[in-house]
């Protein structure tokens, strides 16, 4: 993104309590620890790594349709 990263949505998320009310899955093609690491201290339905497949994307929507709201 040219002007925020990932990481800066997720701090907005987190500031303005949107995770209670959005699902968040994570689309990325970093696998590294570090960014691995640090997508664990929020509150996110899943993680889709590229390259992701169908059989990836219906876990996540499942996941997704299991989100409820507070």
């Amino acid at each position: 993104m040219p002007v925020l990263d990932g990481f800066s949505v997720l701090e907005y998320f987190r500031q303005n309590n949107l995770f209670s009310r959005i699902p968040v899955a994570i689309i990325t093609g970093d696998t590294s620890k570090e960014t691995m690491d640090r997508l664990q201290g929020y509150p996110i339905v899943d993680v889709l790594t590229k390259p992701f497949n169908e059989n990836n994307i219906r876990r996540v929507i499942s996941r997704m349709e299991g989100f409820q709201t507070v």
